[in-house]
């Protein structure tokens, strides 16, 4: 049996000029104007004991303002091989149903050995304005990009589309300066 361990936390948003991603969020206008980019520790598949696969996990957040808890915030959660560097990468998630064969493929590739996915894994949206109270967490049928150009001193931009499969139509694009954050 293989299980896999998924470490997260929250870290507080860190204001970054440059972050315009516009859209829909609970079928509503929605102007995103802070991101971070937060490594968080490794995802681990391990059977017996044995770590048999590890990834390097990510969060895009964007939020409107810079609270702690924004009322509203999207996050793009993405997977790569240890140590490898996201700067100038490029990520593309497909609806495909749920454990389709096309899902798989997208998310665990051909290699042997494969336990933990790589590439955008989830996408979870927050309105929690008054009266609003909408969350939603998609893990298939969504479609997602993210594309990042080159961090340079501890801050990547980038462009991301996300559209999200729920009835009210939850769809944002644009461009984004993260802040990149890590576990301490």
């Amino acid at each position: 049996m293989v299980s896999v361990l998924v470490a997260a936390i929250a870290l507080s948003p860190v204001s970054v000029s440059g972050t315009l991603v516009t859209g829909k969020l609970a079928g509503q206008p929605v102007r995103f104007d802070h991101s971070t980019l937060k490594k968080l520790g490794q995802a681990k598949a391990s059977q017996g004991g044995k770590v048999m696969d590890r990834a390097d996990q990510y969060i895009l957040s964007l939020a409107v303002g810079n609270d702690f808890m924004p009322d509203q915030h999207l996050e793009v959660w993405f997977q790569i091989e240890p140590g490898q560097s996201v700067s100038n990468r490029s990520f593309v998630f497909k609806p495909f149903p749920f454990g389709s064969d096309e899902w798989r493929d997208q998310l665990y590739g051909k290699r042997e050995g494969t336990a933990v996915p790589r590439g955008i894994t989830t996408v979870f949206a927050f309105d929690n304005r008054k009266g609003v109270d909408f969350t939603a967490s998609h893990q298939d049928k969504f479609t997602a990009t993210l594309k990042f150009g080159k961090a340079v001193k501890g801050k990547i931009s980038g462009t991301v589309s996300v559209s999200l499969p729920d009835k009210a139509t939850t769809k944002i694009a644009g461009s984004f300066e993260a802040a990149i954050t890590a576990l301490p």
